[in-house]
């Protein structure tokens, strides 16, 4: 065999393995076949076999960003130079996977317009495994918070096209794109039914991938909800699972899963010590230090708090990416705003997050904080905005409600109250009152007994 055809054979024995790994959930050993096939396909002129190894080293899920991975970025832009410039089913996979790793980049125009041009090619080809591929790649680079409503549709298409072709992975992906946008739109009842099917889906494909993705997703809801003690199972599995299948999308939603849990019960490690290391660890996810603002103001770290939210508020918060976590970020540094009084802050905050009052601030598979409206209302306060300040609270509560998030209903009458007692009008002590005892009973009920003592200091207090 010439030395030709045994470097093409070896190549496609290791992009073999690499997926046979991939798919048993061994991701560092599976990208270490799919590097070294790519650096014998580059050498060969092998353009088939690098666009293969390429997609291969990105992983099992389209979503997931590059983060600090020096290869994968490199590896895809490599494939799609490498590859003939017709459409192709390959060339439209490369492109969608593409977008879906340029999520870190801070400029959203990149991935939209390449996800785009790899759907509208992939309309032109009779192919519906390969055109809700591409699909998969446009929701992963749309996911900004104003795009809910569309990226329903796209979803449905996804599992639509999956499903005739009996993609199972497609048909998983497609499913919790709908659970992401449906719990963005308050549309509770409609995700959890997705979810259960996202289980059984992720059980019959019994890739470790798909099962983080699922229980992390159910983790997700159990802390919306306030059913803490089976959340704090479920956080503790998705970390498992995860580890080596989807390591570093486990590792970072495990942190903000328990920087949640550690914020509603109280409950858990050195917190600050643990945020502070993903600050460092995640530097492209502004996420993280937006809790660490949290953090710092809720134990009376004023001064650093202070220092963190002058650094994020440089150019309007333009260091907190208009991305999926774009929302939940921003509330965590609302009430660390509302802790300082800092109403400078508190002014281009609401400004920022005004347009999606309708929504709930949330990611399927990290964290949700409860209606942007309440946010919205710890916002207005701070700024001595009393009318507006009772219209977002009270469409809060009701938004609240109506998805069954418990522990957000309570901190939205807990911060009602609060400025209710901060307007003092005739009637607003009573109305606080009120509030603050219906505040205090479901915290007690919900097993966050730090929340218990803030509402009922209050309530004394009245």
């Amino acid at each position: 065999m010439e030395a030709g055809a045994r470097a093409k054979k070896r190549c496609e024995l290791l992009v073999s393995l690499g997926d046979a790994r991939a798919r048993g959930g061994d991701e560092p050993a599976a990208r270490e076949a799919f590097l070294e096939a790519a650096a014998i396909a580059s050498s060969a002129g092998l353009p088939v076999l690098l666009a293969q190894a390429a997609l291969g080293y990105g992983g099992r899920l389209l979503w997931s960003r590059a983060y600090d991975d020096v290869h994968l970025i490199a590896l895809l832009e490599s494939a799609l130079q490498a590859l003939p410039g017709e459409a192709s089913a390959l060339r439209v996979r490369v492109m969608a996977r593409l977008s879906g790793a340029l999520r870190d980049h801070p400029s959203r125009d990149r991935r939209a317009s390449l996800s785009a041009q790899a759907v509208s090619l992939a309309r032109g080809m009779d192919d519906s495994a390969t055109l809700a591929y591409a699909l998969d790649g446009h929701y992963s680079a749309l996911m900004w918070p104003e795009t809910a409503e569309r990226r329903v549709a796209i979803a449905d298409e996804i599992v639509m096209l999956a499903e005739q072709v009996d993609d199972q992975e497609r048909a998983a992906a497609g499913r919790l794109y709908r659970v992401i946008a449906n719990m963005e739109l308050g549309r509770i009842i409609e995700a959890e039914r997705e979810l259960d099917v996202i289980v059984e889906q992720a059980v019959r494909l019994r890739q470790p991938a798909q099962l983080w993705m699922a229980t992390a997703s159910r983790a997700n809801l159990a802390l919306f909800q306030g059913r803490f003690e089976e959340a704090r199972t479920l956080v503790d599995e998705a970390l498992r699972l995860g580890e080596r299948a989807q390591r570093r999308d486990a590792v970072l939603s495990h942190r903000l899963q328990v920087f949640l849990l550690w914020r509603e019960t109280g409950v858990g490690a050195d917190i600050e010590a643990l945020i502070e290391d993903a600050v460092s660890a995640f530097p492209t996810r502004p996420v993280f230090r937006c809790a660490l603002v949290y953090i710092h103001a809720d134990i009376g770290e004023r001064s650093r708090a202070e220092a963190e939210i002058g650094d994020l508020a440089t150019q309007d918060f333009s260091a907190v990416q208009r991305d999926n976590e774009f929302l939940f970020s921003l509330a965590f540094v609302a009430d660390a705003v509302d802790t300082l009084a800092d109403t400078r802050a508190a002014a281009v905050l609401y400004d920022l997050m005004v347009p999606y009052a309708h929504l709930n601030a949330c990611n399927a598979d990290e964290v949700a904080t409860g209606s942007v409206s309440r946010t919205l209302g710890v916002l207005a306060a701070a700024l001595s905005r009393w009318e507006d300040g009772v219209r977002h609270f009270e469409a809060a509560a009701v938004h609240n409600e109506r998805m069954g998030a418990r522990p957000w209903l309570a901190h939205t009458q807990h911060d009602h109250a609060r400025m209710l007692l901060a307007r003092d009008l005739p009637d607003d002590r009573a109305k606080a009152h009120q509030l603050l005892i219906s505040a205090s009973q479901q915290y007690e009920g919900l097993g966050m007994p730090q929340w218990v003592a803030r509402a009922s200091e209050l309530a004394a207090a009245v």
